[in-house]
């Protein structure tokens, strides 16, 4: 098989893309029952249009939500569901209701480009569960011009919606281990704080990959075109 150079052009530029292909949530890995302060991703635009609304959806075992304070470009708006059963806070107040949902809604002339990214963060409490119990956390990405994103598929499943100009892809996800085991790098998952027993962390292991990606790429593309 020979290849051209639009032919390898076209191989790099899909390797670039999948590098970076997929909402992400970080860190993709933590203790059961723990407080998790993390933040949602989204790579891309919408065919190179930028972001201006973003909705994490919050999973039914997910409580004691909360967005992080931001006085920036964003406006921050949830919605609410009933806790069932209420919970007793530290005070003792009775707690019936945990925000269902988090809105990041761009103000006037704001939005996060095709080129650029920006996290969206939260905090929460996570399920109980057994190590390798995974935790789905959909996400709904809207563009300025009209199309928008459902990160909401999940393996073996067949998410259907049918929202004019909307893209159906795999939803991102948190991975459950009691010891805080760390997890190999997912694909869909970013980059993972957890630290390992020798002491360095998914996520240096991530950057390194990636930089090799990037260089390789960027050294194929100077010799061939």
């Amino acid at each position: 098989m020979q290849f051209t150079k639009t032919t390898v052009a076209a191989c790099l530029l899909a390797a670039a893309a999948s590098v970076q292909g997929h909402a992400t949530i970080q860190p993709n890995a933590a203790v059961p029952g723990s407080n998790y302060y993390g933040a949602v991703r989204n790579p891309h635009g919408c065919a190179g249009s930028p972001t201006n609304n973003v909705t994490l959806l919050i999973p039914d075992n997910v409580t004691s939500v909360k967005p992080k304070s931001n006085f920036g470009p964003w406006t921050v708006s949830t919605t609410l569901r009933p806790l069932v059963p209420p919970q007793t806070a530290e005070s003792g107040a009775v707690i019936n209701t945990t925000i269902a949902s988090i809105t990041w809604t761009a103000k006037d002339g704001a939005h996060v480009l095709d080129t650029e990214y920006y996290d969206f963060e939260f905090s929460g409490k996570l399920p109980d569960g057994k190590d390798g119990d995974v935790v789905y956390f959909d996400i709904i990405q809207n563009c300025e011009n009209g199309a928008s994103y459902l990160w909401g598929q999940r393996p073996g499943q067949n998410v259907t919606d049918n929202t004019p100009n909307r893209t159906i892809s795999s939803a991102p996800k948190v991975t459950l281990f009691k010891n805080g085991t760390s997890i190999k790098a997912d694909p869909n998952a970013g980059q993972s704080g957890t630290q390992s027993a020798g002491g360095s962390s998914d996520a240096t292991t991530v950057r390194g990959v990636l930089a090799g990606v990037g260089a390789s790429i960027f050294a194929a593309a100077v010799y061939f075109l």
